[in-house]
């Protein structure tokens, strides 16, 4: 045996040059700018903090959110515990699970931070800033709202709920699970020369839902579960229908000292949000789809999150009437 006070440790180049480390120092240190990564890539965006904050703030003045006094984050971890020990006691969930349900310790509300869209900012005002230069108060940047909820009184909850629900999205005909999955599926299809190729898109779709619809939706699909097909135990559908109405209606967090709480949708970054969202606007397709009278021209439907394809043989006309049905739906 090696003792690791006798390795040789080879030393090492900084990538950075000395300039650039100070200077990288002192913007780290400077209390007015905000540093985050940029939306849908791994761009470095430096933010004024004043203008960050302010963003933030006019975006929780919406009617989805609720400013609180103060958090209810005891009395929703004292509930959720009473549940998971009633759950144990009763053998409805088995030792692994209760103590996998019951690790959080000090649970705390979870945090509001936002993401710039920077691949929104207008071309023009790109080769502007690259040409002449620029005053950052000038550009109107987009943001993402993303809330951080680990170790939050619903996090455990949510992962095991995602857990139960996971598998029966992946049984609906219209789920793609990446690109690589929705190219297998165009594949196999004999698309004919004579057919519309249709993308859209569903507006805001974690905030365009209600809380009673993907509640609704969640226990309805309780009775499509297969105890036997999952590797932990299940517990009995009333008290799964009660953990969904938990999680769904204390979403709490914290933006710049304030305490909000989101009621209408789910909020992007909740483990459960991507999952109950999907289910819900596949339910909501299926409705579209029985009403839609030229059904047997759509070749190949695919849908991944907000975003739908569909292969169409029909006309322009037939096409519209589609559209108009998605419209009436207010998803899109």
């Amino acid at each position: 045996m090696l003792a690791i006070s006798s390795l040789e440790v080879n030393s090492f180049k900084d990538n950075l040059s000395r300039v650039e480390r100070k200077s990288l120092v002192k913007i780290s240190n400077n209390s007015e700018i905000y540093i985050s990564k940029a939306d849908k890539n791994n761009t470095t965006v430096l933010i004024d903090k004043n203008n960050y904050t302010r963003a933030g703030e006019n975006h929780l003045r919406s009617i989805y959110y609720v400013e609180l006094e103060q958090p209810n984050t005891a009395s929703i971890s004292k509930k959720i515990e009473e549940i998971i020990r009633k759950l144990f006691s009763q053998k409805e969930i088995d030792m692994k699970t209760y103590n996998f349900l019951t690790q959080s310790h000090n649970p705390k509300h979870g945090h509001m931070y936002f993401l710039p869209k920077i691949h929104k900012i207008n071309p023009e005002v790109v080769k502007n800033i690259i040409k002449q230069g620029f005053n950052h108060s000038d550009i109107e940047v987009a943001y993402r709202p993303i809330v951080n909820k680990s170790n939050s009184p619903t996090c455990r909850i949510e992962k095991f709920l995602d857990l139960i629900f996971k598998p029966l999205l992946r049984k609906d005909p219209f789920f793609i699970q990446d690109s690589k999955d929705f190219i297998v599926k165009l594949e196999k299809e004999k698309i004919e020369n004579k057919c519309f190729l249709i993308a859209y898109d569903v507006t805001s779709m974690y905030t365009n839902m209600q809380i009673k619809d993907l509640q609704e939706t969640l226990v309805n699909n309780l009775e499509k579960i297969d105890k036997l097909s999952y590797n932990f135990q299940i517990p009995n559908l009333a008290d799964l229908a009660e953990l969904i109405k938990i999680v769904l209606e204390n979403n709490e967090f914290e933006f710049n000292g304030h305490i909000y709480k989101q009621i209408i949708g789910a909020p992007m970054g909740g483990i459960l949000s991507p999952t109950c969202t999907d289910l819900h606007l596949a339910s909501i397709l299926k409705m579209i789809l029985d009403k839609f009278q030229y059904r047997t021209h759509i070749k190949l439907h695919c849908q991944y999150r907000d975003d739908g394809f569909m292969v169409f043989t029909g006309n322009m006309l037939q096409i519209e009437d589609f559209l108009a049905l998605l419209i009436r739906s207010t998803i899109c």
